[in-house]
């Protein structure tokens, strides 16, 4: 069980690794001859993908809640109402919606990907820590 726990960490992380890696080479860090520019790139890598990665992260935590059922119930309604060949009409209201909604949700929230996301964070800080100290020279 805690191998496949690890396997989502390590999967991400070197998605992220890549994620960055392309925009480093979108900011031309490979062909920069200046240390200073070389950190910001760098930094800047790691910053794009760890805001991607918490925002993604808190979406997901947040979905597991059950902040968003408002929503799904509301686009099914009126789905239902512009296409109602396709979408059948669920009998009951928000209330019945909701407890389906809860039976069907995972009872563990994925933490993964904003852990993930953290992490990338501190290290685009200390990252723009070393470029402060490198550029103030």
């Amino acid at each position: 069980m805690k191998q496949k726990k690890y396997k989502s960490y390590v999967i991400q992380t070197v998605a992220g690794l890549i994620l960055s890696g392309l925009v480093m080479f979108w900011q031309g860090v490979f062909t920069c001859e200046n240390t200073a520019d070389v950190i910001r790139g760098v930094c800047d890598g790691f910053t794009i993908t760890a805001l991607l990665y918490v925002a993604v992260g808190m979406l997901l935590w947040v979905s597991t809640t059950g902040f968003f059922d408002i929503f799904g119930f509301a686009f099914r309604k009126g789905l239902h109402h512009i296409l109602p060949v396709l979408i059948r009409e669920d009998p009951g209201g928000y209330y019945e919606y909701k407890t389906d909604q809860e039976e069907k949700r995972q009872v563990k929230p994925q933490r993964a990907t904003l852990l993930v996301g953290l992490f990338f964070l501190a290290v685009s800080i200390v990252l723009t820590l070393v470029w402060y100290g490198v550029a103030g020279e």
